[in-house]
């Protein structure tokens, strides 16, 4: 547990890893018929919400994996660091390349999560695999370059900032705003009254379930690519090759959708 000072204005926790799962019977030697060797950190770290309202987190390669949980007073924080390698040796020893710190910032009631390693190569591969999990009320924000996000059951404003991953969002009741520049999202979510979802893509998919009662002003654009609805009624509805636009019941929000190559699929619930 993380001795808590709300006296600071930011408290900085660097993280260092125990490793866990290694071997060394490889002796150092290289093996490249065999495939690659992979060696494994891992840790968690669980303290008391105070005055954290918001958890961002920034993440170069791995995936995000973020659980609300009505209720909680706790934010728990599993890591686990991978290095696949030419050698078992080489593999265990490039465990110490990663820095993950964890800044609390008490005037500004945020938690901020940042990761950062060596870049990886054809012979190197680094990852990071985080597994929160917070109160559902609390507002979410990643940012990844490369490697999977899944949210689920929060209830507070998303934003997710995405390179080359898939999005997964089940369980949501907030606003969201999310881009990925390679990659799919498949969100479902109520949408509360007078708040917008944004979703967009430059290369991929955008599959959104809402609740059929959802109010919001409604707007699909593709550049190339289908946009499709199901189980919605759309009034004032206007449409094109590469447009949909119209209201979902009182029209008391927004949902904008857009993506340059790829598909959208929107269902009712």
């Amino acid at each position: 547990m993380f001795a808590r000072k709300p006296a600071f204005a930011a408290i900085l926790l660097v993280l260092v890893f125990l490793l866990t799962g290694c071997s060394d019977d490889d002796n150092g030697t290289t093996n490249p018929g065999t495939g690659p060797f992979e060696a494994t950190g891992s840790d968690t770290y669980s303290f008391f919400v105070d005055t954290e309202r918001k958890l961002s987190i920034d993440n170069l390669s791995g995936s995000v994996t973020i659980v609300g949980s009505d209720g909680f007073d706790s934010i728990r924080v599993e890591i686990v660091t991978k290095v696949r390698s030419t050698s078992q040796t080489d593999a265990n020893s490039r465990l110490d390349d990663f820095d993950i710190d964890i800044t609390n910032f008490v005037n500004d009631s945020l938690l901020l999560i940042e990761s950062d390693h060596p870049s990886s190569t054809g012979d190197v591969n680094y990852t990071v695999e985080f597994t929160i999990t917070v109160p559902s009320d609390m507002v979410i924000e990643v940012v990844q370059a490369a490697g999977a996000v899944s949210i689920t059951n929060i209830d507070n404003t998303i934003g997710v900032n995405v390179v080359a991953g898939n999005v997964t969002m089940t369980g949501t009741n907030a606003p969201i705003t999310g881009t990925i520049t390679s990659g799919s999202f498949t969100v479902s979510a109520t949408l509360p009254i007078n708040n917008n979802i944004v979703l967009g893509t430059t290369t991929g998919s955008i599959n959104l379930t809402i609740p059929t009662s959802t109010n919001a002003d409604f707007s699909a654009t593709v550049v190339t690519g289908s946009i499709n609805t199901t189980n919605l009624t759309l009034t004032n509805q206007a449409s094109s090759a590469t447009t949909l636009t119209g209201v979902l019941g009182s029209g008391a929000g927004n949902i904008v959708l857009t993506t340059v190559t790829g598909s959208i699929q929107v269902t009712g619930s």
